[in-house]
C-alpha cells in the first residue's frame, strides 16, 4: 500500500523524535530516583504561600475586629456607665440615703448587669463578659459565681493598669473557670478620658480555629496557624495545641519573602487588630523532589528540542518542505499581481504536487482568459460582462479549492511542521483565498453594471454586525504587530438600521482587508456612529488605518476602472454597493501616515 507524504513527513519530523524525548525522560527519571538531587528554589513557592496567607489574614483579622468592635460598644453603652454608678465603680451621688435602699437597689441593678452581660454575650459568641473595676476587682459578670473575686494579678489587666494611653488589649487564655479563649480587655472612660471600669471578654477559639482551615488543599503538608510575636504557637486548625511548641523563626522578623529553616518553606504575616501572626508552611521534601524532576525533564527536553530544530532546519525542511512551498507561494503572489509566467521548478513529490498541479491548472485558465479581459479593456467599454465572469469563476475556483484544501491538509499536521515551513503554507493559502475574492469582486462588479447586482433591505442591529466583522479582522490580522479598535455608537445598541445586511458587510470586510493589508504595524479602527445630512438620519462607518496611505494623485483615481493603479476592484465594489444602499464612500489620506475611509448610507436606505 502507497504512504502518502504527509504520512512520511509525520514520521520523518515528529514520531522519530517523540520516541527519543520518551527514552530520555525514561532516563532521566531512574537517575533521578537513583540520585535524587536536591534543587531548592525557596521563592518559587511565594505566591502561592503569600496569597493562602492573605486570604487567612483577612477573615482572621476580621474576626478580632468584630470582636474588638463589640467589646468597646459594650463599654460605651450608656446602661453599663449608668449601672456603674450604682455599683460603686464610679463616684456616687452627694447625700446620706438609708443602707437598705442602697443595698436593695445595688442587688437590683447588679443582677439587670449580669442579665444585660448574659446577653451581650450570646449574642456575640462570647464565653464571657465581665465589668472590673480599675483595681481589678469584678464588679458583675455573665457568670455570677465570679462576681467579687480579684484578678488584678493577671498580666492582662496589670497591662490595663499600666498602660499610659489606655485602649483595647488583646490576649490569650487557657486557664481558669472560663477555659481557653481570646481575651478583650477596653477600658470604660469618664468624660475627662479617665479610666473607670474595664470590659474584661472571653471569645471562644472554635470559629477561629475554623478559620485555619485550608480547603482544596495544594499541598498534603501545608497549613496555616497562628503564633505570637515570639514564635510561640498559639492556635491551630484543630484548636490549641496540646504542648507547647515554637517555631524557630529569624529574629529580623522580616515578612513578605518565603523562607526555608528546619525542614519548612514558611510565610509569616502580622495581623492587623490583634498582636499576633500568621505563619503558612509546607514541608520542603514534599516540594522539593517534584519540582527538581520537572528540572530534568524540561533541561531533557529543551537540549533535544534544540538539537532536533538545528537538524530539521539544516536539512529536512528545507529539502521536503521550504524550498518548494517557498516557490509555490512566490508563484502564486506573483499570479495575483498579473505575472502568470513565474517559474515552479521541479522539486515537488506527495500532496505539494498535487497542489503544484492545480496551480498550474490555475495559471492555463487565467491565461486562456486573459486574451479576452484584453480585448474588452482594448475596446473601450467600462463594462464587466456577467455571463463571461459566471463562466470564469468555476473554472478558476475549482483548482484554486484544491490548493487551498492541499495547504491546509499539511498545515493541520500540527507539531510536524517548523514555524517557517507553517508560515509559508499560510502566505500561500492567503494568496489563493486572494485569488478567490478578486474573482467574486469582479464578478460582482459585472453584475453592478450591468444592473443584475439585487439588493435587499432588511432590521439588523449594526453593533452585532460590527461584533462579525471585528472577528474577521482580528482573523485576518493574526500575529502581525497590528491593534485592532473597534467602537460602535451608544445609540445603535437598541436602534435598528433598515438595509442590505449582507452588502454593508461585505463594504466593511473590503475596507478592513484594505486597511490591513496596507498596515505593517500600527492600528486599524473600525467606527460606527450616527450622522444627519440634510434631515435624513445616516450611519456612518469609519475604517482607519496607520500604513502606507495614498498620494493626493493617487487618491483622485482610487475609485476609478480597476485596470488604473491604486484603484482595486475591492475598493470599487465597495463604492459602487454604498451608491446602490442609497449613500456614498469619502476617503481622506496622507503618504505614509495612513487613510480613513467613510461609508454613510441612510438607515433607513434607498434602494435603487
Amino acid at each position: 500500500m502507497k504512504v502518502h507524504f504527509s504520512q512520511k513527513l509525520g514520521t520523518r519530523l515528529f514520531i522519530y523524535p517523540v520516541l527519543i524525548l520518551l527514552g530520555m525522560f525514561a532516563a532521566g527519571v531512574v537517575a533521578f530516583y537513583y540520585s535524587s538531587p536536591l534543587y531548592f528554589l525557596r521563592d518559587f513557592y511565594k505566591q502561592y504561600l503569600a496569597h493562602l496567607s492573605s486570604e487567612k489574614k483577612l477573615s482572621v483579622d476580621t474576626w478580632f475586629e468584630y470582636h474588638r468592635r463589640h467589646i468597646e460598644n459594650i463599654s460605651k453603652n450608656q446602661v453599663i456607665r449608668d449601672n456603674l454608678v450604682v455599683l460603686g465603680s464610679a463616684p456616687a451621688a452627694s447625700g446620706k440615703p438609708d443602707r437598705k435602699i442602697i443595698s436593695r437597689v445595688s442587688k437590683e441593678v447588679q443582677m439587670q448587669t449580669s442579665r444585660l452581660l448574659e446577653d451581650m454575650a450570646f449574642s456575640s459568641n462570647s464565653r464571657m463578659l465581665a465589668l472590673l473595676s480599675k483595681d481589678g476587682r469584678i464588679i458583675s459578670s455573665s457568670q455570677k459565681d465570679l462576681a467579687g473575686e480579684d484578678w488584678s494579678d493577671r498580666p492582662l489587666i496589670k497591662d490595663m493598669a499600666a498602660a499610659s494611653k489606655p485602649g483595647t488589649i488583646i490576649g490569650f487564655y487557657n486557664n481558669g473557670n472560663t477555659g481557653s479563649g481570646i481575651v478583650f480587655l477596653t477600658p470604660i472612660l469618664d468624660s475627662g478620658d479617665n479610666m473607670t471600669a474595664i470590659v474584661y471578654s472571653v471569645v471562644d477559639i472554635n470559629k477561629l480555629a475554623s478559620l485555619l482551615k485550608i480547603e482544596n488543599n495544594l499541598y498534603r503538608t501545608e497549613k496555616v496557624e497562628l503564633i505570637d510575636r515570639d514564635g510561640n504557637l498559639i492556635l491551630t486548625k484543630n484548636g490549641i495545641p496540646g504542648k507547647n511548641l515554637r517555631y524557630n523563626l529569624p529574629k529580623d522578623n522580616k515578612e513578605n519573602s518565603v523562607r526555608l529553616r528546619d525542614s519548612l518553606f514558611f510565610y509569616v504575616l502580622n495581623l492587623d487588630y490583634a498582636p499576633f501572626r500568621l505563619i503558612a508552611t509546607v514541608e520542603e521534601p514534599e516540594v522539593a523532589r517534584p519540582f527538581a524532576m520537572l528540572i530534568i525533564l524540561f533541561a531533557s527536553f529543551a537540549g533535544l528540542l534544540l538539537f532536533l530544530m538545528i537538524v530539521q532546519s539544516a536539512y529536512l525542511a528545507p529539502r521536503l518542505i521550504t524550498r518548494p512551498l517557498s516557490r509555490l507561494a512566490h508563484a502564486a503572489k506573483a499570479a495575483a499581481a498579473g505575472d502568470l509566467n513565474a517559474d515552479l521548478g521541479k522539486d515537488y513529490t506527495g500532496e505539494i504536487l498535487q497542489m503544484k498541479a492545480a496551480f498550474e491548472a490555475v495559471i492555463e485558465e487565467m491565461k486562456a482568459r486573459e486574451d479576452a479581459l484584453k480585448a474588452i479593456v482594448k475596446s473601450g467599454t467600462q463594462e464587466l460582462n456577467p455571463v463571461f465572469y459566471d463562466s470564469i469563476s468555476p473554472a478558476l475556483k475549482v483548482p484554486l479549492s484544491s490548493i487551498i484544501a492541499g495547504a491546509e491538509a499539511i498545515a493541520g499536521n500540527g507539531s510536524a511542521l517548523p514555524e517557517a515551513d507553517r508560515k509559508i503554507l499560510y502566505d500561500l493559502i492567503g494568496s489563493a483565498k486572494g485569488l478567490a475574492s478578486l474573482l467574486d469582486d469582479l464578478l460582482d462588479l459585472s453584475r453592478l453594471e450591468d444592473g443584475t447586482f439585487a439588493v435587499a433591505s432588511e432590521e439588523f442591529n449594526a453593533c452585532e454586525l460590527l461584533q462579525e466583522v471585528e472577528r474577521y479582522t482580528r482573523d485576518l490580522i493574526g500575529p502581525r504587530e497590528i491593534e485592532l479598535i473597534v467602537d460602535c455608537h451608544d445609540a445603535f445598541i437598541s436602534k435598528p438600521v433598515f438595509s442590505d445586511r449582507l452588502r454593508l458587510k461585505q463594504i466593511l470586510i473590503k475596507l478592513a482587508d484594505n486597511a490591513v493589508e496596507s498596515t505593517d504595524a500600527g492600528t486599524v479602527t473600525i467606527l460606527v456612529s450616527a450622522a444627519l445630512r440634510n434631515g435624513i438620519e445616516y450611519i456612518e462607518l469609519s475604517v482607519a488605518d496607520t500604513g502606507c496611505g495614498f498620494e493626493r494623485e493617487a487618491l483622485e483615481r482610487l475609485f476609478e476602472d480597476y485596470s488604473s493603479s491604486p484603484a482595486s476592484p475591492g475598493l470599487i465594489l465597495s463604492k459602487r454597493l454604498a451608491e446602490a444602499l442609497g449613500g456614498g464612500i469619502e476617503v481622506e489620506s496622507e503618504a505614509g501616515k495612513g487613510s480613513v475611509f467613510t461609508v454613510a448610507i441612510p438607515i433607513k436606505a434607498m434602494i435603487y
